[in-house]
């Protein structure tokens, strides 16, 4: 007489073990997800801030020389085989917040870098490390936003100057 013993295997299916799986797969997107938000909306707000604290800088330098820097002054002083403008008046105001008897702004390194070998000119540096940009001229233009002060920008995430794509970051949004 053969005997069967009953076995108890206690093992996963093949269902438990895709369930399984698949939740797994779908909390990391999850994650995932939230984590590539909460680093584009911190982005935008130290450029927020940023650009707060710059145009600060800029009033007080306005208070102790009379005048905000302007575009076309900081272009005259500068090397005229400068590939952008962009790198041209973020330059321009580095130069102007930084030099002098007072320094107006103190940028971190992380804000800051030094482009060209032979200019060596320095650039402010936006979260996505692309230059800000600076506009001011006298007496205003229409291609200026702020007829009063001086625009000041960040192209943002897409790093593309759209003429005012919602992902810019501006001295003249809310």
């Amino acid at each position: 007489m053969i005997s069967t013993k009953s076995r108890n295997v206690s093992a996963f299916t093949l269902v438990e073990t895709l369930t399984v799986l698949l939740i797994i797969a779908l909390l990391t997107a999850l994650i995932t997800g939230v984590v590539g938000y909460v680093n584009r909306k911190a982005d935008d707000d130290r450029a927020r801030v940023e650009i707060s604290s710059l145009e600060l800088a800029i009033e007080r330098y306005k208070l102790d020389t009379g005048a905000y820097p302007t575009s076309s002054a900081v272009r005259a002083s500068l090397p005229l085989a400068l590939p952008l403008a962009e790198i041209t008046n973020s330059a321009l105001l580095y130069a102007q917040l930084t030099s002098g008897p007072r320094a107006y702004y103190q940028f971190r390194s992380n804000q800051v870098l030094t482009v060209g070998s032979a200019t060596n000119l320095t650039v402010i540096l936006d979260p996505w490390n692309l230059p800000y940009n600076y506009f001011c001229r006298y007496p205003t233009t229409n291609a200026q936003v702020n007829k009063a002060t001086f625009d000041l920008w960040s192209y943002g995430l897409n790093f593309l100057n759209n003429e005012g794509s919602p992902d810019d970051i501006a001295n003249w949004k809310p």
